[in-house]
């Protein structure tokens, strides 16, 4: 062989990629992969407050001071939806299931639920996220 052969298949066949190139690869990818799951995961709320109302009718909860969910200028959530059986009547100002009132406007409670993006341009209450609530306890008054 001579070396003109040897440097023109050398060129044409380039040694391959050392092994950690595609390790870093897919760990890139696995990083990546990961930081999209966590940024879209749902965000829980587990807090207490005061059930108001906007001018709407629509129902929302001014949380205490020290609750916490992603958004720390946030002190209330506009109700988007809530188990079976549960709804807000705005006529008699209260939440109720099954037709028994649970709490009733600036009376304080117990919610846990999970944010989510709220309908129509602008959403209720001038929000763009809600609570979808899962869970709620009316709570004496201190």
């Amino acid at each position: 062989m001579s070396a003109e052969t040897a440097i023109s298949r050398d060129a044409a066949n380039p040694s391959p990629r050392p092994p950690w190139v595609r390790w870093v690869a897919i760990a890139g990818m696995a990083a990546g992969l990961a930081i999209f799951v966590l940024w879209t995961r749902p965000v829980s709320v587990d807090g207490e407050g005061r059930l108001g109302a906007c001018q709407d009718g629509t129902p929302f909860i001014l949380f205490d001071d020290g609750t916490s969910f992603y958004d720390g200028n946030r002190k209330y959530l506009t109700l988007i939806g809530w188990p079976e059986g549960m709804s807000y009547d705005n006529v008699r100002q209260g939440l109720y299931e099954d037709g028994v009132r649970i709490v009733g406007l600036e009376e304080r409670l117990s919610v846990k639920g999970t944010i989510i993006d709220t309908p129509g341009d602008p959403g209720p209450c001038w929000n763009t996220i809600g609570l979808r609530v899962d869970s709620l306890e009316p709570l004496p008054e201190h």
